[in-house]
């Protein structure tokens, strides 16, 4: 991100050369995959704690389902920020001939957002299914919880 203000991110447009205003948007789309990226790997490895604290099959079952369900949907944020102008350079110049666009960014970020949150929400009530089967007092399943959502935030 501070990268990004090297080239201007936070100035009006009008304030940047042309040239910062391209070399932005390259930063901006390099940043914006390594914050899914990180957002993925953080998901993943609390979902994988959770299979570890599972004692059910059918908890471990939800884990695994769950890993799959933020996999695949993280891929195809990924593959689509990738892909959303042919060719690649399109996304920052618009005048490439023959280039196509099939979607905004701002028609794209609201969807991968939501999806964000979405699993942010998931990842932290799956321990309520999860703890109910520890064979452990109330307190100490209290504790775990407030451990495993202070984690998942």
């Amino acid at each position: 991100m501070q990268i990004g203000v090297i080239y201007g991110t936070g100035r009006h447009t009008e304030t940047i050369s042309a040239n910062d205003l391209i070399e932005g948007v390259e930063v901006g789309i390099a940043v914006t995959q390594f914050y899914s990226l990180s957002h993925f790997c953080v998901k993943l490895s609390i979902l994988l704690q959770y299979v570890r604290i599972g004692v059910m099959p059918s908890d471990k079952r939800l884990c695994y389902t769950l890993i799959t369900i933020l996999c695949a949907g993280y891929s195809v944020f990924i593959v689509m920020r990738m892909v959303r102008c042919i060719p690649f350079s399109a996304q920052w110049d618009p005048t490439v001939p023959g280039a196509k666009c099939f979607f905004t960014v701002t028609w794209f970020t609201f969807p991968s957002q939501i999806w964000n949150m979405v699993m942010d929400i998931v990842v932290l009530l799956v321990p309520v299914f999860i703890l109910r089967h520890l064979n452990v007092p109330l307190l100490h399943r209290a504790l775990i919880g407030v451990v495993l959502a202070l984690g998942g935030l």
